[in-house]
C-alpha cells in the first residue's frame, strides 16, 4: 500500500498572523504619510509660484517708457535672477531686470552716475507708489503692493553683459548670466524637472535661518550637489 503525496497544510501562528497585520498596518500609515506629505509640498510650490505677471510686466513697461524718453535711446529689458531660472517665490524673491542700454552711446559714461540719474528720475515718476533706492549696483523700486523691481543697467558685448562694478565707478568684467541659468535648466530637464521645485522649497527654508543665504548661492549649491 503505498504513501500519500504532498506536504500537510502548516497553519500561521498567532504571532505570525499579528506580524502580517502590522507590516500591512505600517505600510498603509507610510503610504498615507507620503501622500500627505506630497499634498502639502504641491500646495506650498502652488503658493510659491503665484506671482502677478501683468502687474510686474505693466510696471516694468513704465520703467522702460521713462528712461528709453530720458536717455533718448531705445532700452531693453529681460529678467535675471530667480525669475530667467524659474526659481522665484513669491514674497521672498524680487524681480531682477537688466537694463540694456546702447553701447555706442553709453560705454564710456560712469555707470554710478547713470545710477543717480535712474535713481532721480524714477524717484520723480514713481511718486509715492513706490520707494526708490540706489544700490552699488541697481536701483530697486519697492512698491506697497507686490514685488520689488531690482534694475541694473547692463551694457552687451560680442562676448557676453557688462553691469556696473561693486567696488569701483567702471563697468565690470564681461559676465554671462544666461549661461548658469541654462545650466540650472539643463540640469533641471536631466533630473526629471524636480531640481528646481527641490530650490523652490529651500529657499523660504533658508530665509529663515541665519545668516541668511542669497538665492543665487543656493541654486549654485543645489547645481553641485
Amino acid at each position: 500500500m503505498g504513501g500519500s503525496g504532498g506536504g500537510g497544510y502548516t497553519p500561521r501562528t498567532e504571532q505570525q498572523t499579528e506580524s502580517t497585520i502590522q507590516s500591512a498596518r505600517r505600510a498603509t500609515e507610510y503610504a498615507d504619510y507620503e501622500a500627505a506629505v506630497s499634498e502639502r509640498l504641491r500646495d506650498l510650490l502652488a503658493a510659491y509660484n503665484e506671482r502677478d505677471t501683468d502687474t510686474i510686466n505693466n510696471r516694468l513697461e513704465q520703467v522702460k517708457e521713462v528712461l528709453a524718453d530720458y536717455m533718448e535711446s531705445s532700452v531693453f529689458l529681460r529678467f535675471g535672477g530667480s525669475v530667467s531660472k524659474h526659481t522665484y517665490i513669491d514674497g521672498i524673491s524680487d524681480v531682477d531686470c537688466l537694463c540694456f542700454l546702447d553701447p555706442s552711446k553709453f560705454a564710456a559714461d560712469s555707470p554710478q552716475q547713470l545710477l543717480k540719474e535712474f535713481e532721480n528720475l524714477l524717484r520723480q515718476v514713481m511718486g509715492k507708489r513706490a520707494d526708490v533706492e540706489r544700490g552699488a549696483i541697481s536701483i530697486k523700486l519697492k512698491y506697497k503692493d507686490g514685488p520689488e523691481l531690482q534694475i541694473l543697467p547692463a551694457l552687451r558685448t560680442a562676448s557676453g553683459v557688462r553691469i556696473p562694478a561693486y567696488e569701483e565707478d567702471a563697468w565690470s568684467q564681461v559676465v554671462h548670466p544666461q549661461r548658469f541659468a541654462q545650466g540650472l535648466t539643463d540640469l533641471n530637464q536631466k533630473l526629471s524637472g524636480k531640481l528646481v521645485p527641490v530650490i523652490k522649497l529651500v529657499k523660504p527654508v533658508m530665509n529663515n535661518l541665519e545668516p541668511k543665504m542669497k538665492g543665487y548661492h543656493i541654486e549654485a549649491l543645489a547645481e553641485r550637489i
